[in-house]
């Protein structure tokens, strides 16, 4: 049986992500401090120690995650030929995106 996730730790972890995002978009992540995450995700320095122990933690976090969930959707994909694989790979990278836009948006932008 899986174990569920606390919905507070998702909830805080995506903050975390997201802040992390923004600011990955605004700066290089070599001038990221974890400061600047926490105040950005509206939490304590304590509460981000919790969960990661530096930025490249939470970049390798968010690399594993967008990595994990295309597999898993382009893991259903069958090949039949290569026009209708594309296809179907194509659809399930944009049903990926689609499923947390918000998210898909600050990572591409």
């Amino acid at each position: 049986m899986e174990k569920k996730t606390d919905r507070r730790v998702v909830k805080t972890k995506h903050a975390i992500f997201k802040a992390f995002i923004e600011l990955l978009n605004e700066k290089d992540i070599n001038q990221i401090t974890i400061t600047d995450v926490a105040k950005r995700a509206n939490i304590n320095r304590k509460t981000f120690y919790n969960y990661y122990s530096d930025i490249n933690d939470v970049m390798e976090e968010i690399e594993n995650l967008v990595v994990a969930a295309f597999i898993k959707n382009i893991g259903t994909v069958e090949f039949t030929n290569m026009a209708d694989f594309l296809t179907e790979i194509f659809i399930k990278f944009t049903e990926t995106v689609n499923h947390d836009l918000e998210f898909y948006s600050l990572l591409f932008s």
